[in-house]
């Protein structure tokens, strides 16, 4: 249930309807994260990167729906499970497990981030510009985890559902566009 009184069922895209202009720029910007070509990572990997980053941040609309992409792109969302416990021992490739440990740290601990983790990322093969790539995955879902639940956007299986989808299957939509199907 919302925190907001206007929307006490409010979702996530009625959210959006209140501020389209910002929406808009700040949905441009994820789905380049996302699904930008500048990344090192697949699109299913970032996606596994978001639902481990949202687990730890306790959001549980965005790793759930996340997840959900995650799956839809090939990349196991069980893992976030494994990942969270101990990255060392998760089943997710060798390369990507210093990936993972940076992300714990710069979640949880942002100051706390080391040039050795950095350093272990390029050790495991990784260009430069895979730390950038991370980075931006894990800024983008720290304020995205504080937007969901600074204003009590709910998880349900059918809202998860239609994220997963939507975020696998339509690429990208703009904000004015998800607000009309919704109201539609």
């Amino acid at each position: 249930m919302s925190h907001l009184p206007s929307l006490p069922n409010g979702t996530l895209i009625d959210v959006f309807a209140i501020a389209p202009e910002i929406f808009e720029r700040l949905h441009v910007f994820a789905e380049a994260v996302m699904r930008g070509a500048d990344s090192p990572f697949s699109a299913g990997e970032r996606e596994r990167m978001a639902a481990f980053v949202s687990r730890l941040n306790g959001c549980v609309f965005c790793e759930a729906s996340h997840g959900a992409a995650a799956g839809r792109f090939g990349a196991d969302p069980a893992a976030v499970t494994a990942l969270v416990e101990d990255p060392s021992t998760a089943p997710v490739p060798e390369a990507m497990k210093p990936v993972y440990r940076y992300l714990r740290t710069l979640t949880l601990e942002p100051g706390a981030v080391s040039s050795a983790e950095v350093r272990a990322i390029l050790d495991a093969g990784w260009p430069e510009a895979a730390i950038t790539g991370a980075n931006l995955v894990c800024g983008v879902f720290a304020m995205m985890n504080r937007l969901v639940e600074g204003l009590g956007i709910g998880s349900d299986p059918a809202t998860v559902e239609m994220a997963g989808r939507h975020l696998h299957d339509r690429g990208y939509i703009g904000i004015s566009d998800l607000v009309k199907s919704r109201a539609g």
